[in-house]
């Protein structure tokens, strides 16, 4: 908390700014956290997959260890904003069944705490290692719109769905899984996530609860940490074929439509220039998707059956 703001002047731009409340926080561990946000005039109907933002003031303190801040003048009575998916609870709390629309009245965010930044960013991370603090019925800024293109909209009607995420990016992908359930669509749905360990899958328990309830939902949790051996990745899993053998079908460009979220790495987005497309390296999943399985990914002006949303 800069020294030079006083008690009285932090709550004074907590009124001015704030404009929504903790409805609760559920910590996996000090880098890991479910957020549940009610905004204060509640909020409009919003697609599956959208994201919006989050804001707490500089004025607030952080949880260590993180990177020391350099405030620039003035600095310390605004906002740090950052954008983030909106997620699902999926099942109410507490019981077995589909959560009702009418009863969200949260949003719900599943975060990483950032403590350090990248070689060469201008600022250290200002907003998670802040987020991280609160408590139920604390306060902060939520933006007033949901924004994004990344979607159920996007896919085919009444086709298989693959989902493809790694850490917190299986948000989005929590929230088309319930309206997909929620709606009897997707003759297969098949969710995989990978993390770092074990207790950073979150929904683990959640998505073993649907799979028994529903035979055609499939989620596959893979961790990089746990493991012994060789690290296996999402793009392992589906170029070497083990994923179609767990699933005793092909990954048919014309039957499945994919969604992939989180690390950029995973991904692999393509550029194209002059016409010319050429992958990243190291080798992602729209690239397995398209050359091994003839998929094709969005690009502007056409839309295909791999679905990317850039997490960072």
């Amino acid at each position: 908390m800069p020294p030079e703001l006083e008690a009285a002047e932090i709550e004074s731009l907590r009124l001015a700014h704030y404009n929504a409340a903790v409805s609760s926080m559920e910590r996996m561990h000090e880098n890991l956290f479910i957020v549940r946000v009610k905004p204060d005039g509640g909020f409009p109907p919003f697609a599956a997959g959208r994201y919006t933002s989050l804001g707490m003031g500089y004025w607030e303190p952080r949880q260590e260890p993180c990177e020391e801040e350099a405030l620039l003048e003035g600095q310390e009575r605004r906002l740090a904003k950052r954008a983030y998916s909106v997620g699902s609870p999926i099942v109410a709390p507490g019981e077995r069944r589909l959560i009702e629309p009418a009863e969200e009245d949260f949003l719900e965010f599943f975060v990483a705490v950032v403590r350090f930044g990248s070689p060469g960013d201008d600022e250290a991370p200002a907003l998670t290692t802040r987020l991280v603090l609160l408590e139920a019925g604390d306060r902060l800024w939520i933006g007033p719109k949901f924004a994004g293109v990344y979607g159920l909209d996007r896919a085919r009607q009444g086709q298989d769905f693959l989902f493809c995420a790694t850490g917190t990016g299986e948000a989005p992908h929590n929230r088309m899984v319930w309206q997909l359930l929620r709606e009897g669509r997707g003759r297969r749905i098949v969710n995989i996530t990978c993390a770092r360990t074990r207790g950073d899958l979150a929904y683990h328990e959640v998505h073993a609860e649907l799979m028994r309830k529903y035979p055609r939902y499939l989620y596959h949790p893979m961790t990089t940490r746990d493991q012994s051996g060789a690290k296996l990745y999402i793009q392992d899993l589906i170029e070497s074929g083990k994923l179609e053998a767990i699933l005793e079908a092909r990954l048919d460009p014309e039957s499945w439509d994919v969604f992939l979220c989180g690390n950029p790495a995973m991904i692999g987005a393509p550029k194209t220039t002059q016409g010319a497309k050429t992958y990243p390296e190291p080798r992602g999943l729209v690239e397995v998707l398209e050359t091994r399985f003839g998929f094709q990914a969005d690009a502007r002006g056409a839309r295909g059956n791999v679905h990317f949303e850039t997490y960072w």
